[in-house]
């Protein structure tokens, strides 16, 4: 199937129209501190969806591609709270880091 430069446009146009409705509702919905709501607004105005990332995280396999905040704190966060995470039965973890 081929489209036209018009149908491309109003497809570009519905989807930037959805992702702002979708950028709206999760505003409302989700705590986020103002870094975080700057640069989620920055990757939407990009034309991403909320519900992408840019590092290719995934929940897993199971529910699809993690959504830009939970990616951009997963990416974010210092190694130790993720060292903490995956050796917390281990007492000492001094090793790591």
């Amino acid at each position: 199937m081929i489209f036209t430069k018009q149908e491309i446009k109003q497809y570009k146009q519905q989807l930037r129209k959805q992702y702002s409705q979708e950028l709206r509702e999760y505003e409302r919905t989700v705590k986020m501190t103002s870094e975080e709501l700057l640069i989620l607004r920055e990757w939407t105005s990009s034309g991403n969806s909320l519900h992408s990332n840019p590092y290719g995280f995934n929940h897993g396999g199971y529910a699809g591609e993690m959504d830009f905040i939970d990616a951009f704190r997963l990416a974010t966060e210092p190694a130790e709270c993720f060292v903490a995470l995956c050796f917390d039965e281990y007492e000492d973890t001094s090793f790591v880091f």
